[in-house]
């Protein structure tokens, strides 16, 4: 921190063994616009007392005293740590002689000042050297002040360093929690594929049974059947042909999961319009209305499964979380955008808070009490299908208004 030498009161020496002397050096020194503190030595010893306390900025020493004269006050102020470094003016009324010059700066004078003094001079020289001692305690002051803000930066930095290492070891472990993790996750999800993989073809015998009993009931019934007999036989018929069709596609999704992505193209409404044939009843019990709008995109390049996967799962759990004081009111729209394709669902069912939205894709997950069928598989399974192919999903939902989905195809 600079100070302006103006404003920093500093003190000054003066020695002479006459009073009248110190007074007139004193008078023509002073100014009003400096802040000089003058101090006053009337003899050698007397101004040695005062020089060996410190916080001297100049000594203006008389050379012609009585005792000790101003050379040997000079050589003393030499000798003490305290005070060999306060520069030391000459006031002499001694001729200008180079041996009496030469003497006094062999003692450690900086300068003279010759009687009679001329104020300029005089007070040119003494303020020069007060302002060099200013300067000098300003460096000083701020050497000081660096030193501590290096020790603070360092101490900082240290701590800062502690806390680097105590994270880069945190996060270390977190890296080793979470390989430990994935690979229980890709354990899992092999299991999962296995389980599923087996349960589809374990159901297909009690399935192909049932379709071989129905259709010796059909023999067995005496002719004419009645119209609302004949009618649950197909019925029946239609629900083992969508079982069968639902064994297969799981068994083809875990195939294609081991395969890769691929790719066909299809009609977007069919997919529906099976799903809907599918869940007739449930739509009808419901009172359920789905409104479709897929003028933009009629026909696209996915993976079927995959899409009436994403549909299924979707309208199903619409219609089972729908809100208990209406019918569900389901909406889908397939647009494009800059080359994107978007499809969103759109649902007016119970809604979910931020904390169940966080959960929505977890393996086993249900989004409310127990009283609803389901495993809480589907969502995960379409999850894991669709970041196959890299589609990107949003999720707009508000409690008790109901639930949007955003699915955004490259």
């Amino acid at each position: 921190m600079n100070s302006n030498p103006k404003d920093i009161s500093v003190n000054v020496l003066i020695v002479d063994d006459k009073e009248e002397n110190i007074y007139a050096l004193e008078n023509l020194l002073n100014l009003e616009e400096r802040s000089v503190n003058f101090l006053r030595a009337t003899s050698g010893n007397e101004a040695l007392k005062i020089a060996y306390k410190g916080n001297i900025a100049l000594v203006l020493l008389d050379v012609q005293m009585p005792e000790m004269d101003g050379y040997e006050v000079a050589s003393f102020l030499k000798k003490s740590k305290t005070s060999q470094n306060i520069p030391i003016i000459f006031v002499t009324a001694l001729n200008h002689e180079s041996k009496y010059v030469s003497e006094g700066y062999s003692k450690g004078a900086v300068d003279y000042l010759f009687k009679p003094l001329d104020p300029v001079i005089t007070r040119s020289k003494v303020y020069s050297f007060i302002d060099i001692y200013i300067q000098q305690r300003n460096l000083e002051e701020a050497y000081n002040n660096l030193e501590l803000i290096v020790q603070q930066r360092t101490a900082d930095l240290n701590i800062k360093n502690a806390d680097l290492n105590a994270e880069i070891e945190k996060r270390k472990t977190i890296e080793a929690e979470l390989q430990i993790y994935n690979q229980k996750l890709i354990s899992l999800n092999n299991n999962l594929d296995q389980f599923v993989y087996t349960a589809s073809h374990d159901l297909k015998l009690p399935v192909a049974n049932l379709e071989a009993l129905i259709s010796a009931l059909e023999d067995e019934l005496e002719s004419p059947i009645s119209t609302e007999v004949f009618e649950i036989i197909k019925m029946q018929e239609g629900a083992i042909v969508q079982l069968k069709n639902t064994i297969n596609e799981l068994i083809d999704i875990i195939r294609k999961e081991n395969e890769g992505t691929s790719f066909e193209t299809f009609k977007v409404k069919p997919v529906l319009e099976e799903i809907e044939t599918s869940i007739t009843s449930l739509i009808n019990n419901s009172n359920s209305i789905i409104v479709e709008n897929f003028s933009e995109v009629e026909d696209f390049t996915f993976n079927r499964v995959a899409f009436k996967s994403l549909l299924y799962n979707l309208i199903t759990n619409a219609i089972k979380y729908k809100h208990p004081d209406r019918a569900p009111y389901l909406k889908l729209n397939f647009t494009t955008q800059d080359g994107l394709k978007y499809l969103s669902v759109a649902d007016n069912g119970r809604g979910m808070t931020d904390e169940e939205q966080g959960k929505l894709f977890n393996l086993f997950e249900r989004m409310d009490n127990h009283d609803i069928e389901g495993t809480g598989m589907g969502l995960y399974i379409v999850k894991k299908l669709l970041d196959k192919y890299n589609v990107s999903i949003k999720v707009n939902s508000q409690k008790n208004i109901g639930t949007e989905f955003i699915f955004c195809f490259n």
